[in-house]
C-alpha cells in the first residue's frame, strides 16, 4: 500500500505534472463548454417566463427549510471548487444550501435607461462578452473572469475605476429578492428601500439591476 507521506512527496514535487496536464486541460474543456452554453442561452432568448420558474424553484428550497427546525442556516449551494477562495468552503457542509446553479442568465439590456438585468449568478466575463460588443461596459469592471455578480454584490467589491464610481453594488439600483420566508420582493435605490441596502444573508438575490455606460472611444 503506498504511503500517504510518499503521495505527499509526489504531489508536491511533481505537482506541475498534474496542473500542466490534468487541470489545466481540464479547465480549458469545461471553460469551452461553459462559453457555448452561455452563447446557446443568450442565442435562444430566455424568456421571463423561463425566470420565474427558476425563482419558484429557489423560493420551494426557501419554504423547505422552513419546514425544518431551521437550526441551519441557508447559504447559497454553489459547488467549493467554483469559490473564488484557495480555502475549501467547509462551513457550508454544516449550513442548508440553497441551489441558485441555474441562475446564469443575462435577462435583457435596457439602452435607453442604460441598465442590465442579470441573473446572480452571471460572471463577469460572461457580461462583459456581452456588452462590449454593443458598446456599452459596467462602470465597475472587476478583472476576474469567473467571479459571479452575485458574489461581488455581496463581497463588495470594487476596481481602479471604483474611486470615480464607487464600488460594484453602489451601480446597482435594483434586487429581486427571495427572503426568508420565502415571499419574493423587488427593491429599488431609486426609491431608498432600506431592505436594498441590507447585506442580510438570509435572502436570496434571483436578479439585479446595474447601471451600464458607453464603452470609451
Amino acid at each position: 500500500m503506498v504511503s500517504e507521506a510518499f503521495l505527499e512527496h509526489v504531489l508536491k514535487k511533481y505537482r506541475w505534472v498534474i496542473v500542466i496536464f490534468i487541470l489545466l486541460p481540464l479547465t480549458f474543456l469545461y471553460d469551452i463548454y461553459y462559453y457555448v452554453r452561455q452563447q446557446v442561452i443568450q442565442y435562444l432568448k430566455e424568456s421571463s417566463q423561463d425566470h420565474q420558474e427558476k425563482v419558484k424553484h429557489v423560493q420551494s428550497q426557501v419554504r423547505d427549510w422552513i419546514k425544518t427546525d431551521q437550526s441551519k442556516p441557508m447559504c447559497t449551494g454553489r459547488a467549493g471548487w467554483k469559490s473564488m477562495t484557495l480555502r475549501e468552503p467547509k462551513y457550508k457542509s454544516s449550513m442548508y444550501p440553497v441551489d441558485l446553479e441555474e441562475m446564469d442568465t443575462i435577462l435583457s439590456i435596457d439602452e435607453e435607461k442604460r441598465t442590465v438585468k442579470v441573473e446572480p449568478y452571471v460572471t463577469m466575463g460572461q457580461l462583459t462578452r456581452y456588452l462590449l460588443p454593443k458598446g456599452w461596459s459596467i462602470p465597475v469592471v472587476v478583472e476576474l473572469d469567473d467571479v459571479t455578480v452575485g458574489g461581488i454584490v455581496l463581497g463588495q467589491g470594487l476596481e481602479s475605476s471604483s474611486h470615480k464610481y464607487g464600488m460594484f453594488h453602489n451601480n446597482c439600483i435594483s434586487y429581486e429578492l427571495v427572503l426568508s420566508d420565502g415571499s419574493l420582493v423587488t427593491c429599488s435605490k431609486i426609491r431608498s428601500t432600506p431592505i436594498c441596502h441590507s447585506q442580510d444573508t438570509a435572502r436570496s438575490r434571483t436578479s439585479l439591476e446595474e447601471r451600464i455606460r458607453e464603452q470609451s472611444k
